[in-house]
């Protein structure tokens, strides 16, 4: 089982400075995320049956559906990665509440290398994958697609489901309450195990990306990790594999160095 371990109110009445990307600036909160931060991993959770099954969501509920044999395999040397990106240094997990995620999560745990001390761990609905509806249809799925393709990934909405806005909606709660509940110590590395596009809801949040910005994205696949690291200036940086594979946009910088952006201020002139 998930340790859920709180700390709220541990660091609240400080105040946040916005923390400026190459690729944007993360928003205002009420802590400064990067005085306790040094990285921020989004991991998409291993292959689940799904991926190689599509049909199980018309008879088993999308949440409940659980790794493959091979995203087992790929979950275990997860543990060994993200050691080699965080060293021995502290995490704290979040994890989405469906049961690829929370294996992914369980199975990541038995391969991480003694040194990283892990401060605790949440299961966290905000993080969960976006709801196509309940069971769904196998014959719908390919036009569905292509009509979402039409109409725009970001702003379609499924009948029954929610469209990806929604999800960025949840993504943005989640990241502007962060360190209303982290420990309040340095150095340490938040780790969130999720979905596709939610991950990509939160880089968009993170750096301010704009919705055609968003449409432009791909998920980063089964099993990988996107790492966000803060540098010297308090800037945090995407590592360039995941900049490649998931077509992230070209830089797209505060217009002055270190100034603030506001939640959900993106600059439109220029573009």
């Amino acid at each position: 089982k998930l340790q859920f371990l709180y700390f709220i109110g541990a660091c609240r009445g400080r105040g946040m400075a916005a923390v400026a990307s190459h690729t944007g600036c993360l928003p205002h909160s009420h802590q400064h995320l990067a005085s306790i931060v040094d990285k921020i991993v989004l991991i998409q959770h291993a292959q689940s049956v799904a991926q190689v099954n599509p049909g199980i969501t018309g008879h088993q509920p999308d949440w409940k559906v659980p790794l493959t044999e091979r995203g087992e395999r790929q979950a275990e040397q997860l543990g060994g990665k993200l050691g080699k990106v965080v060293k021995n240094g502290k995490v704290f997990f979040y994890v989405s509440p469906y049961e690829r995620a929370k294996q992914t999560y369980h199975l990541l745990r038995y391969g991480l290398p003694r040194g990283v001390k892990v401060l605790g761990a949440k299961e966290e609905p905000r993080l969960s994958d976006q709801q196509l509806g309940n069971y769904q249809n196998p014959n719908t799925k390919a036009p569905l697609s292509q009509l979402r393709k039409r109409y725009g990934k970001f702003f379609f909405r499924y009948r029954e489901g929610e469209s990806a806005s929604d999800v960025f909606g949840r993504s943005s709660s989640l990241l502007e309450g962060l360190t209303n509940e982290l420990p309040p110590t340095g150095g340490l590395t938040v780790v969130m195990i999720s979905h596709g596009i939610t991950i990509r809801t939160l880089l968009m949040k993170l750096f301010n990306l704009s919705v055609p910005d968003f449409e432009l994205l791909s998920s980063p696949g089964s099993a990988h990790i996107v790492t966000l690291t803060k540098d010297k200036n308090n800037l945090f940086h995407i590592d360039p594999t995941s900049k490649v594979l998931m077509k992230f946009p070209d830089s797209r910088a505060c217009p002055t160095h270190g100034s603030s952006c506001r939640v959900g201020e993106n600059s439109l002139s220029g573009e």
